[in-house]
């Protein structure tokens, strides 16, 4: 009898445990359900938008408060894409525009090949779009994951070379360029090239404002700062900002292309440095540029206290 009572109960305790095991899992199922219900509408919202539709945002006013910072965080994430691309899309027009500029007027000079300035003309031409075309590749450079920025270079070899790349333009435009620099190498981690056509830039840039008999100073200090420093007619403060902003320029009479300091601009920036401008003492501008310092400099310190 026993036995028999025992099999009874546990007839009747398996049929409550599935019951139980069940109903569980069915609320269990419609919990899930309705709780993820905002997050597949969102999953749907999502796959509705491409480059075409940035502009959408995912909407976060039934979410729950646990899904909520994910569809905040797509969201901030889909505003940097969208101005990301707005920037692109800016950029390749400005670019088109300043390249059909120089591509119609060196058309209008091959129709006159008699004019006695005809080859000086086409070699100005031939320069003007060669350098949009080489800062255009800068800034798409400076986009790609490959660009190594840990190479170590003495800043103070660096600016005396474009120096003497530079001192052939000084000297037609009849402008001199000076260096002052510490007589010990100072040493920063970057990517040569890209710190070459950062500093050439600004070096044109001073001997376009230079008046004309005037000198440019380049001046390197110990803390892995470079200063170009000319006596022109300088940058107004409320322009300070605006003079890195790609294709910006003051007027139409302005020379270049007014992408040279953006490009300058984004090279610092993606070397963790900073370039910025101010007023020179007695009229002028100097462009100042901040370099993090390399440990080489530390090493290079330690042997010459050594001997």
């Amino acid at each position: 009898d026993i036995f028999y009572v025992a099999v009874e109960d546990m007839r009747w305790l398996i049929w409550y445990f599935v019951m139980a095991t069940v109903m569980s899992a069915g609320a269990a199922w419609f919990a899930v359900r309705w709780g993820l219900e905002p997050l597949r509408r969102a999953a749907e919202q999502a796959s509705g938008i491409d480059m075409n539709s940035l502009h959408q945002r995912l909407d976060a006013n039934d979410v729950s408060s646990e899904i909520g910072p994910l569809v905040d965080a797509v969201n901030d994430a889909l505003a940097r894409l969208d101005a990301g691309v707005a920037r692109q899309k800016r950029f390749a027009a400005n670019a088109a525009h300043e390249l059909r500029t120089p591509v119609t007027v060196l058309g209008v000079r091959l129709d006159a090949p008699e004019e006695p300035t005809f080859k000086n003309d086409l070699k100005r031409d031939h320069r003007r779009i060669r350098n949009i075309v080489e800062q255009l590749l800068a800034s798409a450079r400076l986009g790609e994951q490959t660009t190594k920025l840990d190479e170590t270079i003495n800043l103070v070899e660096l600016a005396r070379t474009m120096i003497a790349d530079a001192a052939l333009l000084a000297l037609k435009a009849r402008r001199r360029i000076v260096l002052e620099s510490p007589s010990a190498p100072v040493f920063v981690t970057g990517n040569r090239p890209a710190l070459e056509s950062v500093i050439a830039n600004v070096i044109d840039n001073a001997l376009r404002a230079e008046p004309e008999g005037g000198a440019v100073h380049v001046r390197v200090a110990e803390n892995a700062t470079l200063e170009v420093i000319d006596h022109g007619c300088g940058v107004e403060e409320a322009d300070r900002e605006m003079v890195f902003e790609a294709f910006w320029r003051k007027n139409e009479a302005t020379p270049g292309t007014g992408l040279g300091l953006a490009v300058a601009k984004e090279i610092v920036d993606a070397h963790g440095g900073h370039i910025w401008v101010e007023d020179t003492l007695g009229g002028g501008a100097t462009f100042k540029l901040e370099f993090p310092r390399s440990n080489a400099n530390l090493n290079f310190a330690t042997r010459e206290r050594c001997g």
